[in-house]
């Protein structure tokens, strides 16, 4: 008996140690590609035109990404390398170091092309702590706001880009020789990278930058308030010109669908044409269901920002649409798309929602293109029989009490604009006039749900 617990007790400290060894091999290669992930940063930033206190950020963001995997170090030309190895046994989620081989595209490329990328998901993890969190955060809207212009570099440099390489063994059961990014030194042509501010024409940053990205941190933009009654507020510039061409990108990018795709929603009537709704997510002022399933935020993109700054103003608005966790429990936002011949009939949002809103995003409009949102005046008293409810093949009553007193307060749709409108107003979106051409009425819009 003796002897097999000693045998047995060899075992285990054998077994111990080679975790150990494990472990520490883990944590090498998380070290080495952090390293190697924090050079080439500095490699693409040099000469970039980007100021110090945004390449400390970007800087931060790599070490960050860096550290949970979520970049990897890759190798360039013949170097030696680290990552993810596979066995022909049992799966080794450890990476296995090895010999690198593959061309390299050329310096700062890579780094570039996946830091974005790794933001996006990063943001979207709940592991980050407060301080990390708000690091990427400025990390994303540095590398949203500049655009990165690649110049061929005559003479050779140092290049990073994907190796493949044959690991070392894997020191776990059944793994044997692991294979993934490698890391080294290469040749070839190099490439400058330049920082590019959106719609300029020079490889430069645009002057007064960093004062601006400085000042829209620290939160010293604020919005206009022009307009407010018991039933609409209106706030003019509502977001910096940076986030709202930002914004305006990444809703070109999204996909949309006409608002009708499975079934008809007959709060647009026969006549509303085909208007078009991209994703909707939620900001949940109180707990939600876990299983419900909802896309939430934050969802890692510039939306987020759209979303913080609608809560900062709520205060101002909470006596028209609510307070958050006590009126209403959540805040719907989906981008929308009114073409040429598209509007929306006469409704109120009282029934299920504390009340609505409606950012304008397109770059621009004009007096005779249409699309104005139009409120009744607050007497108007809506007849609505309850064999016709909803309105929807037959507005002759609903026509018949608009006239008394006849009164409407238009809103322009004006680029930038944010109106919050109340739960018990009767409003309508005329349709977009086919003097708008190929423009649509593009807005941010949800609902304070109850």
């Amino acid at each position: 008996m003796k002897t097999s617990g000693r045998i047995v007790g060899e075992r285990l400290g054998a077994a111990g140690i080679e975790e150990q060894i494990s472990v520490l091999q883990r944590e090498l290669n998380r070290l080495k590609n952090t390293r190697l992930r924090l050079a080439e940063a500095e490699r693409a930033l040099k000469g970039s035109g980007c100021g110090p206190k945004k390449k400390r950020v970007l800087l931060g963001a790599a070490k960050i990404l860096a550290e949970r995997w979520l970049i990897a170090a890759d190798s360039p030309d013949g170097g030696t390398g680290s990552g993810p190895g596979t066995g022909t046994g049992q799966p080794d989620p450890h990476p296995g170091g090895g010999t690198g081989s593959g061309p390299g595209p050329g310096k700062g490329e890579d780094f570039f092309s996946v830091l974005l990328p790794g933001v996006e998901r990063a943001l979207k993890t709940s592991t980050l702590n407060p301080r990390e969190r708000r690091l990427l955060r400025g990390a994303r809207k540095i590398l949203l706001e500049f655009r990165l212009i690649a110049a061929d570099s005559p003479d050779g440099g140092t290049g990073s880009g994907p190796g493949s390489g044959t690991g070392s063994p894997d020191p776990h059961p059944g793994g044997n020789s692991g294979s993934g990014p490698g890391s080294g030194t290469g040749s070839g042509p190099g490439r400058l990278f330049l920082f590019r501010f959106p719609g300029s024409d020079t490889m430069q940053s645009k002057p007064g930058w960093n004062r601006r990205g400085k000042a829209a941190r620290r939160g010293k933009h604020r919005p206009r308030k022009v307009f407010q009654s018991g039933q609409v507020m209106v706030y003019d510039d509502f977001l910096p010109p940076d986030t709202f061409r930002d914004l305006f990108s990444f809703c070109n990018a999204s996909d949309f669908e006409i608002v009708h795709r499975t079934r008809w929603r007959k709060v647009w009537r026969l006549h509303d044409g085909l208007p078009l709704q991209g994703g909707t997510f939620y900001y949940q002022a109180a707990p939600r269901d876990p299983g419900s399933g909802e896309p939430a935020y934050p969802t890692g993109t510039v939306m987020d920002e759209f979303v913080e700054r609608t809560i900062a103003v709520l205060p101002e608005a909470r006596k028209l649409v609510g307070s958050p966790g006590r009126d209403w429990r959540a805040m719907s936002v989906a981008p929308w798309i009114y073409p040429v011949g598209s509007g929306l009939s006469l409704h109120c949002d009282g029934s299920r929602y504390s009340g609505a809103y409606t950012f304008f995003l397109h770059p621009q409009w004009n007096l005779y293109w249409g699309g104005l949102l139009l409120v009744l005046d607050p007497r108007t008293k809506i007849k609505s029989p309850a064999a016709l409810s909803p309105l929807w093949l037959n507005d002759d009553a609903e026509n018949d009490s608009v006239w008394d007193p006849g009164l409407a307060f238009g809103i322009l749709p004006r680029p930038n604009r944010m109106v919050f409108i109340g739960p018990e107003a009767a409003h309508l979106i005329s349709k977009v006039d086919a003097n708008a051409g190929l423009q649509a009425r593009i807005s941010i819009a949800g609902f304070f749900v109850k």
